[in-house]
C-alpha cells in the first residue's frame, strides 16, 4: 500500500512526494511462528525540484529518504559479496 502526489508548480520549482508500506504474512503451520507480518518496511520520499538558470536548462534537486524494517525474516536474507563470502567461494573452487 503507498501513495504519492505532487505540490507546487506554479513558479520555478515542485515537489514530489511518496510514502507507504510494504510486508508478507505469515500463516499459521505445525512448528512454526504464524499469524503475523513479516519483512514489512514503512518508507517516505520527499523531493524538490528547482529550474536553476534560465539560459541553461540545468534542475536542482534536494532528496529526502527513509525507511524502517520490522520482523525481518533472517531464514531467508539475501547477503552481498564480502571478505567472508570470497573466503567461502575459495574454499568450494580451490579446495583450500
Amino acid at each position: 500500500m503507498n501513495d504519492s502526489f505532487g505540490f507546487g508548480g506554479t513558479s520555478q520549482g515542485f515537489g514530489l512526494t511518496s510514502y507507504g508500506t510494504s510486508s508478507r504474512y505469515r500463516f499459521y503451520t505445525e512448528g512454526k511462528t504464524g499469524g503475523r507480518l513479516f519483512n514489512t518496511i514503512y518508507f517516505a520520499n520527499a523531493n524538490y525540484y528547482r529550474h536553476l538558470l534560465e539560459d541553461f536548462p540545468m534542475t536542482g534537486v534536494v532528496h529526502l529518504e527513509s525507511a524502517y524494517l520490522q520482523n525481518p525474516d533472517t531464514d531467508n536474507v539475501l547477503s552481498l559479496a564480502g571478505v567472508r563470502d570470497f573466503e567461502d567461494l575459495e574454499q568450494r573452487f580451490y579446495g583450500q
